[in-house]
């Protein structure tokens, strides 16, 4: 509650071990969702209400000490959709976690950057033939599918995934003009690249953030400069 006495262990995750090292804390339908590791499950999903007995694991992912990390936690539709090596989702229940679809089937796609955008999840993945490219979901498996290959000669790497004025604005490579800001207002008629600098390499936005209706970010710009004369 923010004094010395009021904070407190809320549980003991891993008794005997290190650490659990809880992460990813995720507010979601009155609770507390995160990835931790109490010793025989590896690191897994957990719930808990702020109270000792209800801080308890939701689903042994990947069983066994092997982790399915869980991460990217994101609301949709009524169910939290995080990444556990591959696209999942819950209904909050112990016990409740199920894949959205196996994106990757020789490996792990890893999503990435979740987000919702006009009752979609748009996010990263990288299905093993296209790289990490930009991939959207209705919750569906079959909903599930590639949006755009952005770069088709490899990873187009989207980041920062930012909902402005109806649009979502992301940065990312093209494999032609470097890391740029780019959007997309869902279809893939319209989304585009919105800026090349023929002199800089890339732009490279970052910190993407909205403010009175407006996107602001931080963007790299290099500038060729004159030599100075030489003194006489």
């Amino acid at each position: 509650d923010g004094t010395n006495v009021g904070t407190q262990l809320v549980s003991d995750i891993y008794p005997g071990g290190d650490w659990s090292n809880p992460y990813h804390l995720t507010k979601f339908n009155g609770k507390i969702y995160f990835s931790a590791n109490n010793g025989p499950n590896g690191f897994e999903l957990w719930v808990t209400d702020g109270t000792s007995s209800s801080t308890q694991l939701v689903l042994d992912i990947i069983s066994g000490t092997t982790d399915s990390n869980p991460s990217h936690f994101e609301e949709f539709n009524g169910d939290l959709y995080f990444s556990a090596r591959e696209l999942y989702k819950t209904n909050g229940l112990v016990g409740n976690a199920t894949l959205v679809k196996n994106i990757n089937n020789s490996g792990d796609s890893n999503p990435e950057n979740l987000t919702v955008y006009n009752n979609k999840m748009f996010f990263t993945a990288n299905n093993g033939t296209n790289g990490e490219e930009v991939w959207s979901s209705n919750g569906a498996t079959f909903g599930t599918q590639l949006f755009m290959d952005i770069n088709p000669t490899g990873d187009s790497d989207a980041h920062s995934f930012t909902v402005c004025n109806g649009l979502l604005y992301f940065n990312a490579k093209d494999g032609t003009s470097g890391r740029e800001l780019w959007v997309t207002d869902g279809t893939v008629a319209n989304t585009l690249m919105i800026e090349k600098n023929a002199i800089t390499p890339e732009l490279n936005p970052t910190n993407l953030t909205v403010y009175n209706n407006k996107l602001y970010f931080f963007l790299r710009k290099i500038l060729r400069l004159k030599q100075a004369p030489e003194k006489s």
